[in-house]
């Protein structure tokens, strides 16, 4: 074989194995990416409350005495059950879960880490500085629509509470914003990604937009908004 053959053929060989190389690449995702959520195969109920986690890629929905937890990073979803219907849910800055299930409970990393008295609770408004903010409701012939309100501590205590009338011009305590002051009020907006649904449907937003959750002819469903 020639000198110029052998070239020839050297040549060729290298095209081969950066052709095979190229393909490889292209068939198979880089080492460390997630495989995306499925949005499609994600079955949300058309009811019921809902949350995005404040740091992570997490969102939580809850029916009946069931609730669920998906991370959406890589589309791994867990089942949890309560002793109550669950009315409401919402998370603490610090990332627990709370449920306003009968009795207020907090959730941690799929754990519970404590459960309160009951106090047939239906809102979870949101975290203030030291805990959690939840309420049940009442009516009063005299005042109308009334709201006790409980400010609970990590450990499920009351730490103290009111009893008032809704603000004025509220008959719905759906739409209750709860009693807040200063701070706590800001970070109580910042936590609650649940809201009344704009004009395309959307219900909840994650904490970077990257992901919603809308509603639309009496369905819900995930969608994602960002790249991955």
């Amino acid at each position: 074989m020639t000198a110029a053959s052998l070239r020839h053929r050297r040549l060729r060989l290298a095209v081969a194995a950066c052709f095979l190389i190229a393909t490889a690449a292209c068939a198979a995702p880089p080492r460390g990416v997630v495989p995306a959520v499925d949005t499609t195969a994600v079955q949300l109920p058309a009811q019921g409350p809902l949350s995005f986690h404040p740091q992570r890629d997490e969102l939580s929905w809850a029916q009946g005495r069931d609730w669920h937890r998906l991370d959406l990073s890589n589309g791994r979803s867990e089942h949890f059950q309560a002793e109550a219907e669950i009315a409401d849910l919402a998370y603490a800055d610090d990332g627990a879960l709370w449920l306003a299930a009968g009795a207020p409970q907090r959730w941690l990393q799929g754990r519970r880490t404590c459960h309160g008295d009951n106090a047939d609770l239906s809102r979870a408004f949101g975290a203030d500085r030291d805990g959690m903010r939840m309420a049940s409701y009442g009516h009063d012939d005299t005042q109308g629509p009334i709201r006790h309100q409980y400010w609970f501590d990590p450990q499920c205590r009351v730490r103290r509470d009111s009893l008032a009338p809704l603000p004025a011009g509220l008959t719905d305590s759906a739409a209750d914003p709860g009693e807040t002051s200063g701070s706590d009020a800001a970070l109580a907006a910042k936590l609650r990604s649940a809201t009344q649904p704009t004009a395309d449907g959307t219900i909840a937003v994650s904490r970077d937009g990257r992901w919603r959750v809308v509603e639309r002819g009496g369905e819900r469903k995930l969608e994602r908004v960002g790249p991955p």
